[in-house]
């Protein structure tokens, strides 16, 4: 059974029968994810047709969203994103008319993109327009306009004053202090409120929550939901600062007006769990994800099964938190053709793998897990992956790789006390031996 198997497999009867129910209710995704596992321990068997023809129908089925969603993005404008949306499409499709046919609106795609900038090339520029980067923005505000989700507001953008422009620019780019710098002077002479929004962004992003909170709140007024993106930003400052509670409401607001935003709903979930809620935790979680049948993009609901994993641990609930954190796990893995570079979420593979250890169950399976996080650790500190990766191995009887795991995590370790703890477990590790 290979790495990705071990990591998703189960028995693979239970497999298929979970992933005949979700092809019944057209969750294409999660039964795709559940049929290759299956197929993975069903090599020679007679079942294996009838699970790869079931396997390949999941997939074209995906490839048909994808190619949808292309169409979309293409109509829209955004040319990257429908390439790569028929690129995942290509990744799904077997026959070659199927690929030969998405080839065909790549290179169409792109002749069409060609085209458009080539008009626009033509069009005689405008002198006095120039001079003022609201009437005649450059590529670099374009650019960044294009993650606007709302277009009056980037519209809005596109008339402001060219020191806010190039503020929300730095803003965009991560530089939280210039923004605030070139920011905070316009803040007195706006009428628009759209100063008083990024500066509250730009001062989260600078840890300074309170400020961020009362510009936000300026901003937002009474009606929350009126800006979702912008109400996110005030329920996070708050959480970080001293109003968790007041964070609830705001994302409940958001919530009662749209259910379906994802951000919210994970936030609101995190927040309940780190009060001590997790049932409530675990309510708001899984309410999302019964809300996601009929969407197509199931990769955007990992952090809600990852969310809802945790708080199923927090309550004991152990095999339900290992199956929400494998499909959490399940929806983003992939495999880049070209490189054979896995790429995966840290964090969910360190929950599960750290998970399967405290349960004492498939010893291997978290070690692979914790393998892959030898070269991503992502936020997880490297010493604790070896740390993890010891207790792992030690479960297997490799009391070998279980020292030299040990002896890395040393190395790694920066504080005293961190030291302490692998010195203690090597001992340990001594009197086993």
């Amino acid at each position: 059974m290979g790495f990705l198997d071990r990591i998703l497999g189960r028995d693979p009867a239970s497999l298929k029968a979970k992933g005949d129910s979700l092809r019944e209710a057209g969750r294409w995704g999660l039964a795709r994810h559940e049929y290759a596992a299956a197929l993975a321990g069903l090599e020679g068997s007679p079942e294996a047709d009838e699970v790869r023809g079931r396997l390949d129908e999941c997939e074209a089925q995906l490839a048909k969203e994808r190619c949808a969603k292309a169409e979309e993005l293409a109509e829209l404008g955004h040319v990257e994103e429908a390439q790569a949306a028929l690129r995942e499409a290509l990744e799904l499709t077997r026959d070659d008319e199927g690929r030969e046919a998405i080839f065909d609106r790549m290179r169409s795609i792109d002749e069409q993109a060609a085209s458009d900038a080539a008009d626009a090339e033509d069009v005689p520029a405008d002198p006095e327009g120039e001079e003022f980067l609201g009437e005649a923005p450059d590529e670099q505000l374009e650019l960044r306009l294009l993650g606007v989700d709302d277009p009056a507001r980037a519209d809005a953008y596109r008339c402001m004053p060219a020191e806010f422009q190039a503020g929300w620019i730095k803003l965009e780019d991560g530089d939280a202090p210039a923004a605030i710098a070139a920011l905070e002077p316009l803040l007195a002479d706006d009428d628009s409120g759209y100063v008083a929004r990024e500066l509250g962004r730009a001062l989260l992003l600078d840890g300074r929550f309170e400020e961020a909170a009362q510009r936000l709140r300026e901003y937002l007024g009474a009606d929350v939901a009126d800006d979702p993106a912008a109400a996110e930003s005030l329920a996070v400052a708050l959480w970080r600062g001293p109003g968790a509670e007041e964070a609830v409401g705001v994302l409940d607001d958001v919530l009662e007006a749209d259910p379906d935003r994802l951000g919210s709903r994970v936030m609101l979930a995190d927040i309940y769990l780190d009060a001590g809620q997790a049932e409530d935790a675990v309510e708001i979680a899984q309410e999302g994800i019964d809300r996601s049948e009929n969407d197509s993009v199931k990769t955007r609901y990992s952090p809600l099964y990852h969310v809802l994993g945790a708080a199923q641990a927090v309550l004991g609930l152990d095999q339900d938190a290992r199956d929400s954190w494998e499909t959490a796990l399940g929806l983003v893995w992939r495999v880049d053709h070209d490189s054979g570079e896995l790429h995966f979420v840290p964090e969910t593979a360190w929950a599960l793998a750290t998970h399967l250890l405290k349960m004492g169950e498939d010893a291997e399976k978290a070690v692979d897990l914790l393998m892959a996080l030898e070269k991503s650790p992502g936020s997880v500190a490297p010493a604790e992956v070896q740390m993890a990766m010891a207790r792992g191995l030690q479960a297997q009887d490799d009391l070998t790789g279980a020292r030299d795991a040990l002896v890395a995590a040393r190395t790694l370790m920066t504080e005293e006390d961190g030291r302490a703890r692998v010195d203690a477990a090597l001992a340990e590790l001594e009197d086993c031996s």
